[in-house]
């Protein structure tokens, strides 16, 4: 009997333990997929727009820089809630910029902007993580 004893405390801890990872399992593999989500969203949509800015900087490669209007219409409309774009040149000063800075945590996409093959700027488009920890959150709470 008392053997048995010796061995149930034990067990009682490793069987927390299998318990809270199975739960946290879930939620943690929900925001793993929302993170990759968004950062493949966000680098994807920076090359797209880095792709525009680099034939905007092909045209005018001494005044690119100078023309925040039509760098501003390049990168698109407005972006949603919790999205920002801004182009920076190539000693890391805002150009151009669409939508305001998201909430933390962010998270953010990069690409170069290249006149014949060399950097003359960056596109970053910034998003919140948020959508992907609420995500998360309800998977805790309901999953």
């Amino acid at each position: 009997m008392p053997q048995e004893k010796r061995w149930t405390r034990p067990i009682i801890y490793v069987g927390a333990i299998v318990a809270c990872g199975v739960v946290l399992l879930f939620p943690l593999l929900t925001f793993v997929d929302g993170y990759r989500e968004l950062a493949a969203a966000a680098a994807a949509e920076a090359e797209d727009h880095a792709g525009v800015v680099s034939k905007l900087a092909a045209e005018d490669p001494r005044y690119w820089a100078y023309k925040a209007d039509r760098l501003a219409i390049a990168i698109g409309p407005i972006p949603t809630e919790g999205v920002q774009r801004v182009i920076l040149d190539a000693a890391g000063e805002r150009i151009a910029e669409l939508g305001a800075a998201p909430a933390s945590p962010v998270i953010a996409g990069r690409a170069e902007v290249a006149e014949n093959g060399l950097r003359v700027g960056e596109v970053v488009i910034t998003a919140s993580l948020r959508p992907a920890l609420a995500r998360a959150a309800w998977a805790l709470l309901f999953g």
